[in-house]
């Protein structure tokens, strides 16, 4: 934003960073109340980040916790008369529509395929990176975090988990002993559900008897277009209870989509400053497809620069298709794993 400058800078790694005097968040006398405004909604984006994955109250006491809570009841993120338990609960919360809390026990990952291109993760740990979040010194490396690994047997609410948002769980570089302990984690944690999602599925099916495979544990790869297909032929190969599909972003048309052994798809326009365009004949072919064999589908975003004013309706409705897990499905078998695809816009 113009005239942002040094300003912004300067205010969020002395808000972030602990710098400022008395914890309070510095806002130079020279900025104006546009460049507040552009400060409050970037602190919460990275503040969202920073304390999921990290100890709430010392994340709390690091920002300054009346100085936070009240710029945030300016851009209408939590109540006026919010305290530190409502923060800690907004804090662990995830803005994607198909989960509601992110846990990144892994942080870093490498380019593969065509569909990383624009990596948004790579784009934000640069930028926390700048303003000193030390969880990302090494930037886009990959990064054990180990200390963030029982995270979730702290949060005793039931809730639906992305596992490593800012990263890829069968990475190379992770090792196989950490991936088994992530795995422990989730069986321990049975009252959740976990969204693992990886674009290296033939790790993850290789993997096979060295993992516990939790029925909690939802199992996903990405596929961008066709070129990539051969993802879900691994995935099926694996013992989750649950396997799922990231078609985001949709680069190209998927005509012959495999779903013998897959119990959700979901769906997504890239979006961003330099978003590849998506074609809505190729978003109706995955989605008849997906109908006709009795699959979940979920419409995620149209995309582009400005997602919010593309929206995510399909045919003037929404698609929030989700996996129906209260029965027990013989493998392969997504009869019963239907629910209501179609909430009406």
């Amino acid at each position: 934003m113009p005239g942002i400058g040094c300003h912004g800078w300067a205010c969020r790694q002395r808000a972030i960073g602990g710098v400022s005097e008395g914890g309070a968040l510095v806002v130079y006398p020279r900025a104006s109340p546009w460049q507040e405004l552009w400060h409050d909604v970037y602190c919460r984006t990275v503040l969202v980040e920073m304390i999921s994955v990290t100890h709430t109250e010392k994340a709390v006491e690091q920002v300054g916790q009346s100085s936070i809570l009240r710029r945030m009841a300016l851009v209408g993120m939590v109540s006026s008369g919010s305290n530190a338990k409502e923060l800690k609960t907004m804090a662990q919360a995830s803005s994607i529509e198909w989960t509601e809390s992110t846990w990144n026990p892994v942080t870093g990952c490498t380019k593969i395929s065509p569909g990383c291109a624009h990596c948004y993760a790579q784009r934000m740990a640069k930028r926390l990176k700048a303003m000193g979040q030390t969880r990302y010194r090494n930037e886009f490396k990959v990064t054990l975090q180990a200390d963030a690994l029982e995270t979730p047997l702290r949060w005793k609410r039931p809730r639906m988990i992305f596992v490593n948002s800012m990263s890829d769980l069968f990475h190379e570089d992770v090792p196989t002993e950490y991936i088994i302990e992530c795995f422990s984690v989730m069986e321990k944690a049975a009252q959740h559900t976990f969204q693992v999602l990886t674009k290296r599925p033939e790790r993850a099916a290789a993997m096979g008897d060295n993992l516990p495979w939790p029925k909690n544990v939802w199992m996903g790869t990405s596929v961008e277009n066709a070129d990539f297909t051969s993802r879900v032929h691994s995935l099926v190969e694996t013992r989750s209870a649950i396997r799922f599909l990231s078609i985001e972003p949709l680069l190209g048309p998927i005509p012959r989509l495999p779903l013998r052994g897959i119990h959700w798809v979901i769906v997504g326009g890239e979006s961003g400053p330099a978003a590849r365009p998506m074609e809505s004949k190729w978003v109706f072919q995955i989605r008849d497809r997906c109908v006709r064999r009795n699959v979940p589908f979920f419409f995620k975003q149209w995309g582009g620069v400005n997602k919010k004013k593309a929206g995510r309706l399909l045919d003037g409705q929404t698609w929030n298709g989700m996996p129906n897990i209260s029965c027990e499905l013989p493998e392969g078998d997504n009869s019963g794993r239907q629910s209501s695809n179609r909430v009406a816009g």
